[in-house]
């Protein structure tokens, strides 16, 4: 099935409903970046697979907004799509919702699966479409689902446990923690839908989305309990005992039904809008709810003393790895036949050697000369080129260990000199560094603005 048979597959469909647009963002009901492949949904109906991008398809249009790290890639993908790509902060090219403003007529219907757009996306939406006389409808069916006949299954990879040693922190400590802070907003239980925040939470990992070690779930924290909601087939005995008395399991299946159920016992719930899809917010009509960031996101992105250890033996481990591959590339260059993949690969192999390791943490960028200019560039077999003992070759790489996370980016001279404009780059790159390094700014100062 070629991508424009799709297009006009998802079209039917719309023609089927009354709609006269249908949205498909490029996440999943976690709002994660990185999704597992039976919710890939984006990718499949476009033959675009950056991480970042949204499809939207109209009778008469469809197109691709992304940003200025896929340009190039999604432009490559697209040939012969009939998907038009829209360059995301350009001067001349629209946001989502003003292109449907703009382009739709009054009375037209636009529709989205609720599973897969933020709350706070759907209200912002939802507001700019009524004021230009449209309509939102977020229906129960995913038109991309119907269409797609050989959609991968769920995974059910075994969950882990997380050692102390590692995280340095209790479950029960944890859960303790974001009760307190419950207590504060005077809520009466947190709904978690992000992946890595469960995971943080009940110190478990999973295999279920390529280089995150998360698994599919949903966690409610109350006031005397916790419920996780996972496909029954991913709990080892480790894993429940783990879990014990203090989170109660039910199937994953059942997460829309036991939202529900929460707002019927409890008046306050605390949810994060930003990280919430509107299907949650709908199933917890009845109770009022606190909408704010979770606490978790603050909790985890302070390190205790053990989770700091762990990340800088990670990273030990990891530049030994990366020494070692820098050492072989020089060594091996010019002598024997290295391309990106092969290279990735190498460097892949050298990591494995080493304790802890569980796997990469993103999928290698291994770019040589043209190819390194690419922003996010992604080999594969059609654009993999060998490396030549002359110009520069960029790699990007990380992994994840049990100890800590890594990502790390190496620009490797192949050859005996640069030329006088690389030596200029680099030059004004480290003098940046240099400057960076030693400036001073106020406290709560955002890496963006320096």
């Amino acid at each position: 099935m070629q991508v424009s048979d799709r297009i006009k597959a998802v079209r039917k469909e719309m023609n089927e409903r009354g709609l006269d647009a249908w949205l498909v963002p490029s996440t999943d009901p976690h709002l994660s970046e990185y999704v597992p492949a039976c919710w890939q949904r984006r990718a499949w109906v476009s033959g675009f697979d950056g991480s970042a991008g949204d499809v939207l398809i109209t009778a008469k249009f469809a197109g691709l907004w992304t940003d200025g790290r896929y340009f190039l890639q999604a432009a490559e993908q697209l040939k012969g799509s009939g998907i038009t790509l829209m360059k995301m902060g350009t001067a001349a090219v629209p946001s989502i919702n003003d292109f449907l403003v703009g382009e739709l007529k009054p009375g037209a219907v636009v529709g989205c699966d609720p599973q897969v757009l933020s709350a706070s996306r759907a209200a912002t939406l939802q507001d700019d479409l009524k004021s230009a006389g449209l309509k939102l409808k977020l229906g129960t069916a995913n038109l991309v689902d119907r269409v797609w006949a050989d959609q991968p299954t769920l995974p059910r990879e075994p969950l882990r446990v997380q050692p102390r040693r590692y995280s340095g922190e209790t479950l029960a400590r944890r859960l303790s923690r974001v009760r307190a802070e419950m207590k504060v907003t005077g809520t009466d239980a947190h709904v978690l839908s992000a992946l890595d925040a469960i995971m943080w939470v009940t110190n478990l990992r999973g295999r279920d989305v390529e280089c995150n070690p998360v698994a599919i779930s949903y966690l409610t924290i109350e006031k005397k309990q916790a419920t996780l909601y996972v496909d029954p087939a991913q709990l080892t005995p480790a894993v429940q005992k783990h879990l014990g008395r203090h989170v109660q399991l039910r199937p994953y299946r059942e997460a829309g039904k036991g939202l529900k159920q929460l707002a019927t016992r409890c008046d306050h719930i605390w949810v994060d809008a930003g990280n919430s899809t509107r299907w949650v917010i709908d199933r917890l009509k009845g109770a009022e709810l606190y909408s704010a960031m979770s606490c978790v996101t603050y909790m985890k992105s302070r390190k205790n003393g053990v989770e700091q250890d762990g990340m800088r033996a990670a990273h030990v481990r990891d530049g030994v790895a990366m020494v070692r591959f820098l050492r072989w590339l020089d060594e091996s260059i010019g002598r024997e036949k290295i391309t990106e993949i092969s290279a990735a690969d190498q460097l892949e192999r050298f990591r494995a050697e080493g304790d802890l390791f569980q796997g990469l943490s993103f999928r290698t960028i291994s770019g040589y000369a043209a190819h390194g200019a690419i922003i996010h560039y992604s080999v594969d077999e059609q654009s993999d080129v060998e490396l030549k003992p002359r110009g520069l070759y960029l790699v990007d790489s990380g992994a994840q260990y049990l100890d800590g996370t890594t990502d790390i980016t190496r620009t490797v001279l192949l050859g005996k000199s640069a030329t006088r404009e690389q030596r200029d780059r680099f030059t004004r790159v480290l003098m940046g560094h240099i400057e960076l390094g030693r400036s001073r700014f106020p406290v709560g100062t955002r890496g963006l603005r320096l």
